[in-house]
């Protein structure tokens, strides 16, 4: 008679073993399980924890299994959450562990690895991240900004780096190390699985997909039919199948697998865009992300003005709801946190703190309202009507956004938020009356004309952006960046000469392929199909490759040079073609670089001032790339 899966830990031994009840751990056939010696689960991101009790209240263990410890079988979409099946009081009991929170808190590591990915892609600045991880400490500054440096920036930095970070990547879950995956389910198993015996193997959760892995199947050395896709990580292995299969099975979507394939995998980046293709997806690409943050992040600044000033031009709705939310609004957390704020060196007064506490719940409750890219916002927020009978507010509004001293801002701002406007015309799917257009047009030109005039009175500086760096500071530059003796400085040198040389900007360079390298005759060209005035790829002149000449005379300024250094110390990357040759995240890279150039520029502060004749805050990442338009 088959025995409960349980084992010794089974409550009932002497019971009849039915067929209902399943452990998802341990590996068929030998999961069958009494019902009093299952633990029922419910998942929950990447771990599986005990369903709450039958008031939906949250059950006191709070204890979690971790998905890459159930069989191949358990992991499957149809099984994982259902009724019938869960863990076994023995893999219970022997493997579960306490919630992965953040040290000295109780907060879940969740949301400091999404702080993390929004600080990557550029959503959180520096400063921003620091005062949300604060938050997370509980007002503790000292010990946020100690994390931000030895945790987020030095994950940033090892992201970027792609295929040398660990495969479970920045904030990855750790492994359950104590798991003895041989000895709990057999080599046999572990085998099936496709994993070494001692590793185990991985479920995905999040796509509710079944766990498969590398095996070898009769010794072969191919990859088999397994791979992302609509039927999800299906069982994969190594072996002679793969030469009929055609390289990597299934694919994401289902697209790679059938005939056999000469071009080799598609970068990450490229099966992104691939998932992406769809009709949400192209929506969402009608705008660069960067363009929708900063349209959305103006218009929130329009409607809050609004709203405090002329509110009848303010949704009623929406305008009951702000009303609702400040009468709402708890400051005590402010307040609490106000004399160490002061402590560490903050300057602004405790009314300046809630006024800017204030400021973020109302933009936040106008964001979701106005929804995100691909979609038509969620709700009104303007009242377009009262706006277009009085044009003048969006006037009035341009003159008062103002320098903190009072100064006129630059008139590439003002420009930017009759862009937003405009957008946000087009997301409610509204036209402009003409009348409205043209007074908007003969008062931007107004604002243009005064805010060149203030500038060339003595208002901030003349050049827009970071200041094109003279060619003796960009030699400099790329002495220091190699001086370091790093990894890091081998990067920021080959980033720097590339970027100079193609004139482009650093996000530009960070989309160069390994096959986009090209030599013909004496020179190394580049050609790019995407560049920021050149998004749709209808002019072809800027498709044209660009030519890259060896400089024997002087290798701080040989882009040849700088590229053979950098795949010197990543070879790896030779032998992917389809890959990025700055390898990780594309908007990692560019950030990358900018952090290693702000260290160059602190460290050597005093000479790039007395021997350059620059400040420091007007050098950035495209400081190379303006060098090189202008050169």
């Amino acid at each position: 008679m088959p025995q409960c899966c349980c084992g010794d830990a089974c409550v009932v031994p002497d019971a009849p073993l039915g067929t209902t009840h399943k452990c998802l751990s341990c590996p068929e056939p030998d999961n069958i399980v009494h019902a009093p010696c299952l633990v029922q689960v419910v998942p929950q991101d990447d771990v599986l924890v005990k369903k709450p009790n039958w008031d939906n209240t949250p059950n006191a263990d709070t204890r979690e299994f971790d998905a890459r410890l159930l069989s191949a079988w358990g992991a499957h979409e149809d099984n994982v959450g259902h009724d019938m099946f869960g863990i076994c009081k023995k893999c219970w009991e022997s493997y579960s562990h306490p919630p992965w929170l953040l040290e000295g808190t109780s907060v879940p590591m969740d949301v400091v690895k999404g702080l993390f990915n929004e600080y990557l892609t550029g959503q959180l600045t520096n400063t921003h991240a620091i005062i949300e991880l604060t938050a997370l400490f509980n007002g503790d500054s000292a010990r946020a900004t100690t994390y931000f440096r030895e945790e987020f920036e030095a994950n940033a930095i090892l992201q970027a780096n792609g295929n040398r970070v660990a495969r479970g990547g920045a904030f990855a879950r750790p492994h359950p190390r104590s798991f003895d995956f041989a000895s709990a389910f057999g080599a046999a198993e572990a085998r099936g699985r496709g994993r070494d015996p001692q590793i185990p193997a991985r479920a995905d959760l999040g796509a509710s997909v079944p766990a498969s892995g590398r095996g070898r199947v009769n010794g072969g050395e191919g990859r088999g039919a397994g791979g992302r896709g609509p039927g999800g990580r299906g069982p994969a292995g190594r072996g002679p199948a793969d030469d009929a299969l055609g390289g990597r099975g299934g694919g994401r979507g289902g697209g790679r697998g059938g005939a056999p394939s000469r071009r080799g995998a598609p970068s990450a980046r490229l099966e992104r865009l691939r998932q992406e293709f769809n009709p949400m997806g192209v929506k969402k690409k009608a705008k660069a992300d960067s363009t929708f943050s900063k349209h959305q992040s103006c218009n929130e600044r329009i409607i809050k003005w609004l709203y405090e000033k002329h509110p009848e031009a303010v949704d009623t709705g929406l305008r009951q709801e702000l009303d609702d939310l400040v009468a709402e609004i708890d400051y005590s957390g402010v307040e609490s946190q106000f004399r160490k704020y002061r402590k560490n060196g903050g300057e602004k007064s405790l009314d300046q703190r809630k006024e800017d506490f204030k400021t973020k719940l109302i933009r936040g409750a106008i964001g979701d309202r106005l929804g995100v890219p691909g979609l038509q916002p969620t709700g009104a927020t303007i009242c377009f009507d009262a706006l277009e009978e009085s044009p003048d507010l969006f006037i009035k509004y341009l003159t008062e956004c103002r320098r903190e001293d009072g100064g006129i801002l630059k008139d590439k701002f003002y420009t930017g938020f009759r862009s937003s406007l405009t957008f946000l015309y087009r997301r409610y799917r509204r036209t402009i009356p003409e009348s409205v257009m043209i007074d908007w047009k003969e008062s931007m030109e107004g604002i243009q004309r005064m805010s060149n005039e203030a500038r060339q009175h003595g208002e901030g500086t003349l050049y827009d952006g970071d200041r094109e760096l003279t060619w003796a500071l960009y030699q400099q530059f790329n002495k220091w960046f190699l001086a370091e003796g790093t990894e890091e400085g081998i990067f920021a040198a080959a980033f720097s000469k590339l970027s100079m040389t193609l004139a482009c900007r650093g996000k530009s360079t960070a989309q160069i392929c390994v096959k986009h390298l090209l030599w013909q005759d004496d020179s190394m060209s580049i050609a790019f199909g995407h560049v920021k005035d050149n998004q749709s790829g209808k002019n072809s002149i800027k498709k044209l490759p660009r030519n890259c000449y060896c400089n024997p005379l002087d290798h701080s300024c040989c882009v040849i040079t700088g590229l053979f250094e950098y795949i010197a110390t990543n070879p790896d990357i030779v032998s992917k073609p389809a890959e990025a040759l700055f390898s990780g995240p594309l908007s990692a890279q560019a950030q990358r670089f900018g952090r290693f150039l702000s260290k160059i520029c602190t460290k050597y502060e005093a000479v790039i001032k007395s021997e350059f004749g620059y400040d420091i805050r007007d050098i950035g990442s495209h400081s190379s790339k303006l060098d090189g338009s202008w050169k």
